[in-house]
């Protein structure tokens, strides 16, 4: 019963705040690329807008597709790439459902994964850098990913 428990637990720890988190930071991003500084508040736009649910079901279909993809080699690589602006479609606007969302991620890639997977390529040793600092360098590469990512999309 109890590892029960806590595998119910640990599913609305990743479903109600691992998932939000990063549409949360995208949106925190993609402000910062726009204004010289975001107030703290704007972490809590989700709840201000009463939102929060239905990005949480966005976050976990996405997840539940690129699961089931996962168990196709290849295809789970190409489906990675093809759902990889799905947080920051949810997070520009939050009402769109989840269908639409990963349909417009994966028209946005469409031409762009082989972009992408390169770009990440690109911060490969700040990966190496991290396991290697005991993941202190990884809250600046975080920052620098976000940042960088926010500009390249803009130019799409």
């Amino acid at each position: 019963m109890l590892i029960l428990l806590g595998a119910a637990f640990l599913f609305a720890v990743w479903f109600f705040f691992v998932n939000i988190f990063k549409v949360i930071s995208r949106r925190v991003f993609l402000e910062g690329r726009i204004y010289e500084k975001v107030p703290f508040q704007r972490m809590l736009f989700l709840l201000r807008v009463k939102k929060w649910t239905k990005v949480c079901c966005t976050m976990f279909r996405t997840s539940l597709y690129q699961m089931l993809w996962n168990f196709t080699i290849i295809g789970g690589v190409i489906k990675y790439y093809s759902y990889y602006l799905v947080p920051y479609i949810a997070a520009e606007n939050p009402d769109i459902s989840s269908r639409e969302a990963i349909s417009l991620s994966r028209r946005m890639m469409k031409g762009h994964k082989w972009e992408c997977f390169v770009y990440e390529l690109s911060f490969l040793p700040w990966t190496f850098l991290g396991a290697a600092t005991l993941g202190l360098s990884e809250i600046l590469y975080q920052t620098l990913t976000g940042r960088l990512l926010s500009v390249s999309i803009t130019r799409i």
